[in-house]
């Protein structure tokens, strides 16, 4: 028994937190994973939103004004309601920054792109229709019927592929155009929300890269910029948990941030470092040795074993050049389907 209080999912579907080994498989990532990192903080999501601030008396984090200046209306959630997100806001963004970062999160919604509708991820309205660019495939909520509901304009193989003998349906579909550094700032400030208040200052250089353009370009083929993501089968995790992951003072490897974040909700588990922290100017001088170690996804040995161990993506978030045309598949499983 190597790690305590790390998150699962139960057999009936339950998010729990108690004592559970690693599988085999994932055995040497827990072990390399965890001689660097521990876990600083678990974040839920709580059943109502938290008691916040008078407006008066608010100041923003992330543009440092506060009223009259800015205002504050508007509510400001931490993590984006697109990925499942309704009561973890904050006192701390003004309506201007919230009007950016809004900005950002359509530009997450783009690189997710079809995932959210077939994994029944609900947003601000519900689980959300997507419509490929050139809206031949519509894919939305069949509320009456609680399915989703695909349409496809042309033949079968163009959209989707149905193998009936193992229950298994492959979904065809291409992104809307989105920029990849956007897509990460979307993670950036969701990670500024949660860095220990009196680590604000440390992050000087990393609150300009969120609030301006004019850093962009200077950051293609920054490690740091990678998201590592996980997309995993079986129940949903049904509210979005949060893990702030600190570099071990012990730590094996020293060129490691000082901050991992990995975000759960729905069927995504997503995991990203912060760059720019001031202790860690020394050791990012040079990129070349970075060691930005996979956290493996700690889902218990019990769903590995029936759902098996998630697929993993790296994709690269440094560039500013807008993503056209991309291509995305999804393959689902399914116990029943109606031809309409």
């Amino acid at each position: 028994m190597m790690f305590k209080k790390l998150p699962y999912i139960n057999d009936e579907g339950q998010w729990v937190i108690e004592l559970e080994d690693p599988p085999k498989e994932l055995d040497g990532e827990f072990k390399t994973y965890f001689a660097e990192y521990y876990i600083g903080d678990i974040i839920f999501q709580p059943d109502k939103k938290p008691r916040l601030l008078k407006k008066k008396d608010r100041v923003c984090r992330f543009c440092n004004k506060s009223m009259p200046e800015v205002s504050f209306e508007k509510d400001a959630h931490t993590i984006p309601q697109l990925i499942g997100n309704s009561n973890m806001v904050s006192d701390f963004e003004c309506d201007a920054c919230n009007d950016l970062f809004s900005k950002y999160e359509t530009q997450l919604a783009y690189f997710l792109g079809v995932s959210r509708s077939l994994g029944f991820l609900k947003g601000q309205e519900g689980i959300p229709k997507f419509k490929t660019p050139d809206k031949k495939l519509i894919i939305g909520e069949d509320k009456e019927n609680k399915n989703i509901k695909i349409i496809s304009e042309g033949l079968e193989n163009n959209h989707w592929e149905i193998d009936e003998i193992n229950k298994t349906m492959k979904i065809f579909s291409v992104k809307h155009p989105y920029t990849p550094i956007d897509v990460y700032k979307s993670f950036l400030k969701m990670a500024l929300c949660y860095i220990d208040a009196d680590d604000v200052s440390n992050f000087e250089a990393a609150f300009k890269i969120l609030l301006t353009e004019n850093h962009d370009l200077k950051m293609k083929g920054n490690p740091l910029f990678r998201l590592y993501i996980h997309l995993y089968a079986g129940p949903q995790i049904p509210i979005p948990i949060v893990l702030k992951m600190r570099r071990k003072g012990n730590a094996v490897n020293k060129n490691c941030p000082s901050y991992c974040f990995v975000i759960y909700c729905g069927n995504y588990i997503f995991q990203f470092f912060l760059p720019f922290y001031k202790p860690d100017a020394e050791i990012f001088k040079e990129y070349k040795n970075v060691h930005l170690p996979t956290c493996p996804p700690l889902l218990g040995k019990k769903r590995f074993d029936f759902f098996d161990i998630p697929k993993r993506g790296i994709y690269d978030l440094s560039g500013k050049d807008k993503v056209v045309k991309e291509k995305q598949v999804i393959t689902m499983s399914f116990d029943s389907m109606k031809y309409l």
